[in-house]
């Protein structure tokens, strides 16, 4: 399965909400420099990757 979650928090509560759901769902991730800062290193590729096998499901 795979899925794509998306949200704002202002508070930080849609975030909690966000990733306990993006964790239940899958293992696989992307990670950020920092906690909302730019992906890391190598990350846009694998993203990218990730987008291009979700269009072609």
């Amino acid at each position: 399965m795979k899925a794509l979650v998306v949200y704002d928090s202002f508070f930080g509560n849609t975030k909690q909400v966000a990733l306990a759901i993006g964790n239940a769902l899958c293992s696989e991730g992307f990670f950020v420099k920092g906690s909302e800062g730019p992906l890391k290193d190598n990350e846009l590729e694998r993203a990218s990757t990730w987008v291009k096998s979700v269009m072609k499901a």
